[in-house]
């Protein structure tokens, strides 16, 4: 009698456990179908929201194009101001005739770079090899006082429709500000100068030899300052 017993508690409790089994599996499966829908229902929403933003997705990508733009500009101005930085820090100003013997020389850069020194045509004339990569066109430009008795060289490149100057002289420096040519020149030497000229050194190699390069470079035309 005891043994049935026995038997018979033992068949309850494994029914109750079989019962327990099933019933935490169907409970996980409805979770688990019921994340599922709600991740579904996320991104369909995700889909509807970025439709709805679409056009303001847009505008977006034309601010980041801008700002890549200017991004650009001004990494370009900051190589641009490094150049001007090296020449003074990298060339001691000294005179030709201390230099050469003469009263005018206009030294290739490797020549410059090698004495580490020159004066105001040299400083241009290596501001013009150092921004070669990075500037639309430029030219060596000659001041000169209503007198004769002061003269002046310094580079001026175009650079994105604008003009700037790179002088041994940090006081005429100028960034790409500037609509025209003469309008710079202007503004960064037109108290002391009345005149200029201006050189293409496009055919002329600025780097190598020993050469005097004022007579290789073309002179293209002469203006009144004011």
């Amino acid at each position: 009698m005891n043994t049935r017993r026995t038997r018979s508690r033992a068949t309850i409790f494994f029914s109750l456990f079989i019962l327990l089994i099933v019933f935490l599996f169907t409970f996980v499966l409805v979770s688990s179908k019921q994340q599922d829908s709600h991740i579904l229902s996320n991104s369909e929403s995700s889909a509807i929201t970025s439709l709805k933003n679409s056009s303001r997705e847009l505008v977006d990508v034309t601010a980041i194009v801008d700002k890549e733009i200017i991004s650009d500009r001004n990494s370009q101005y900051k190589t641009i101001e490094e150049a001007q930085q090296w020449l003074e820090a990298n060339i001691v100003y000294e005179r030709d005739p201390v230099l050469y013997g003469v009263e005018d020389f206009w030294a290739p850069c490797g020549l410059t770079n090698n004495l580490a020194a020159g004066d105001c045509e040299d400083y241009a004339i290596c501001a013009a090899v150092l921004l070669a990569d990075n500037i639309d066109r430029g030219y060596l430009v000659y001041l000169k006082s209503s007198d004769s008795k002061k003269a002046h060289v310094v580079f001026i490149y175009k650079v994105q429709e604008h003009w700037g100057i790179n002088s041994n002289n940090q006081s005429e420096f100028r960034l790409p500000y500037f609509s025209t040519m003469q309008s710079a020149l202007q503004d960064s030497l037109g108290e002391e100068y009345n005149d200029y000229v201006v050189y293409d050194y496009s055919k002329v190699d600025l780097i190598d030899g020993n050469d005097d390069l004022k007579q290789k470079l073309k002179r293209i035309e002469e203006h009144k300052l004011w």
